[in-house]
């Protein structure tokens, strides 16, 4: 009887360790002559740790697997938790998605021109729309998978110059080279560092026909790239984003009122002027030194 006995347990113990894939050496009375529930019971506790363990490894805390996010040491759950979706709604997007699906160039198809959201800029909230999808060029080289602008205009009018003149086009203009970046540090932080520079073409200045380079962080838009054709300004300053080709108002209202606003295209034919959109949304030039709306640009 006692070596049936032994011979019983020896084939458990083999049972057991074939069916859980894990050796156990489940101990075995030589000298018992009896039913040993102690051993039995710790053989229960052994096959109930071995399906806990087994449990773990097939599912992570939310039911994925951990083969997919991790090892099971809290790893999985931080990948997932750092693995974040872009809303399918634009405007339901916080700025620093929308900034690292950009940066990433993982910008949802469903993110089309038109789309618009807030931001808040010294203290107001201003609607940004986008006006174009791959039109701008980073100035480090690819296209920018975005491209947005103010609907209205920023609350404090600017000049282009101190005095009236266009010579330095665009390049050299106290709007480029002061009142934008005063602008520009006064925005989100976020906002401020996701911002990447585009390179943008614009005439010299003083009747020249020369078309120089700039890359810019936020920018004012040429005559062509809002009206799609050359009245008043140089051939060459871009193309006509697709928000405007659509048809959008080219109205702006500043402080609840139409607007003038200004543009970076220097007057083609004078050496005083730079062209801007009047309150009916029409193509027109004017005084580099007149204080008028400002609706920039800008990529992220």
């Amino acid at each position: 009887p006692l070596e049936r006995r032994k011979h019983h347990a020896e084939e458990r113990e083999l049972e057991y360790r074939e069916g859980s894939g894990e050796p156990q050496h489940l101990p075995y009375q030589h000298d018992a002559g009896y039913h040993d529930e102690e051993q039995d019971h710790r053989g229960d506790a052994q096959r109930r740790r071995h399906d806990q363990r087994r449990e773990q490894q097939h599912s992570g805390g939310d039911g994925e697997r951990i083969g997919q996010y991790g090892d099971g040491d809290g790893q999985g759950q931080r990948q997932r938790k750092d693995h974040h979706q872009c809303g399918s709604n634009f405007a339901d997007n916080d700025w620093a998605s929308i900034i690292a699906a950009c940066h990433s160039g993982s910008v949802p198809s469903t993110w089309v021109v038109g789309n618009s959201k807030t931001m808040t800029i010294n203290g107001t909230s201003y609607q940004v729309d986008i006006i174009g999808k791959n039109h701008d060029t980073y100035a480090s080289g690819g296209k920018a998978p975005l491209t947005f602008q103010l609907h209205d205009c920023y609350a404090d009018t600017k000049q282009m110059n101190s005095s009236n003149t266009n010579s330095g086009g665009w390049a050299g203009c106290a709007m480029r080279q002061t009142h934008l970046p005063a602008i520009l540090a006064l925005m989100p932080t976020e906002v401020q560092n996701g911002i990447r520079e585009v390179n943008k073409l614009t005439s010299a200045g003083s009747q020249s026909s020369t078309i120089n380079t700039t890359a810019d962080k936020l920018f004012l838009l040429s005559e062509i790239e809002i009206f799609g054709s050359v009245s008043y300004s140089k051939s060459g300053e871009g193309t006509q984003y697709d928000y405007y080709k659509a048809g959008n108002s080219r109205v702006k209202n500043q402080n609840g009122s139409a607007s003038y606003w200004w543009e970076r295209s220097p007057y083609g034919s004078g050496s005083a002027d730079f062209c801007y959109v009047d309150s009916y949304g029409n193509a027109t030039y004017g005084y580099a030194s007149s204080a008028y709306g400002v609706a920039f640009g800008f990529c992220f």
